[in-house]
């Protein structure tokens, strides 16, 4: 999803979609591959040499996937319990700015954090210190509606016309960035599985691609400066 508050667009066009794909929704990650000798668009893979072609920008679309960050102090019962579930894998964890490893069982020592359900545990030995925790999570369908209304009839125009628009200059605030990913320090951007901007994984760093803010618990959205 694009947070359209935080997003300011200077130039976009429209480019056919590869046969048999389905743009998932706006803001993912669009690369240029061959299709019968033409240049075409599909969301990235997450593999290495892939071609950034811009943020996919549609009709507003029921939002797939949510972020959520939540920061404060970490208290006498070393739990906090989180608004929703996590997406598998897609958690980050950090105690004074350091990130934790997630673990299914008892935290063994500082630098570990158990994750059961929505609810994140910490070791006892930073209670009292600060955390922060950043998740993304499949909304409710009420949750969609709030945000962009009732979903388009038919679904989205990709689909059915083989086109979509792609934002090449601008920034962009997305939802659909890798939840894992500790973007405080970031600048670099890499392409990540199913159109998501990640930091880590094979994926290449995304030339004319810049991190301009962080998610936080004002604004959990990704916001990016595209210039290619």
């Amino acid at each position: 999803m694009i947070v359209q508050k935080y997003t300011r667009l200077f130039l976009s066009e429209h480019r056919k979609v590869e046969s048999g794909v389905v743009i998932q929704e706006e803001g993912q990650a669009m690369v240029n591959v061959k299709e019968n000798g033409e240049t075409v668009v599909r969301p990235s893979t997450g593999a290495a040499k892939e071609r950034f072609a811009g943020i996919s920008m549609a009709r507003n679309t029921p939002p797939t996937t949510l972020q959520w960050v939540g920061n404060g102090t970490i208290g006498d019962t070393g739990a906090v319990e989180l608004p929703r579930t996590p997406i598998t894998g897609q958690i980050l964890v950090k105690v004074n700015n350091v990130v934790q490893t997630i673990v299914a069982g008892a935290p063994a020592n500082a630098t570990e954090t158990q994750l059961a359900g929505d609810v994140v545990t910490f070791h006892a030995d930073n209670i009292g210190k600060n955390y922060l925790t950043q998740i993304a999570y499949e909304p409710l369908a009420q949750e969609a509606l709030q945000l962009i209304g009732s979903a388009p009839i038919g679904g989205l125009a990709a689909t059915y016309q083989g086109v979509v628009g792609v934002i090449t200059r601008g920034e962009v605030a997305t939802t659909f960035y890798d939840a894992a990913s500790d973007w405080a320090s970031a600048i670099d951007v890499k392409l990540g599985a199913d159109g998501r901007f990640t930091t880590s994984g094979p994926g290449d760093v995304i030339v004319g691609l810049t991190v301009i803010n962080a998610p936080s618990s004002e604004n959990s959205a990704l916001t990016l400066r595209v210039n290619i």
